[in-house]
């Protein structure tokens, strides 16, 4: 288990050297920090030591995070916590994805090598949901809402046209 900020910038723009400063102060609360920047996105992560087994893996494809347990499944085989990261990284761009044949509950994060591209993801009933913020030059996604909450740049007033769109239909009109 662990708890993870990850951000992308939208504008292409490199990374703050602050936001490393940022992220251990906000993660640093619930234990050791591991931060990993590539190019114009980064993840950080706390393992929770929650479940057996690492909370991230790295390879030429890039790094993952998960916060509780994925089940992937190869044929019909559960692969261990160790195989599904492994096989996240190495199957992230297969058809069908590797999370479409998936149990448990669990979210988490992928950031591409050249920190180019970063694909958020939680299970099918999002029992453990994503968290996220967009500003002006950055997309940030988290594992729980008092890490957004955290963040200094980003706003913390309610979209009430958003609220009562997905009040009335379900989901908001608009971005």
């Amino acid at each position: 288990m662990s708890v993870f900020l990850a951000a992308i910038a939208v504008s292409g723009a490199r990374l703050p050297s602050s936001m490393t400063e940022i992220a251990h102060e906000i993660l640093g609360i619930a234990g050791a920090v591991q931060i990993t920047s590539a190019g114009t996105g980064f993840v950080a992560h706390c393992d929770l030591g929650l479940w057996p087994g690492r909370s991230s893996a790295q390879s030429e494809r890039g790094h993952v995070v998960v916060a509780g347990d994925p089940l992937l499944r190869d044929g019909s085989r559960t692969l261990s916590r160790a195989e599904s990261l492994e096989r996240l990284l190495r199957d992230i761009d297969a058809s069908p994805h590797p999370l479409a044949s998936s149990n448990g509950t669990f979210c988490g994060v992928v950031l591409s090598r050249d920190g180019r591209r970063m694909e958020a993801f939680t299970d099918k009933l999002g029992v453990r949901p994503i968290y996220w913020a967009r500003t002006q030059d950055w997309i940030f996604v988290a594992s729980a809402q008092w890490v957004l909450s955290r963040l200094p740049f980003i706003s913390h007033t309610p979209d009430w046209r958003a609220a009562s769109e997905e009040a009335a239909f379900g989901f908001p009109l608009g971005d």
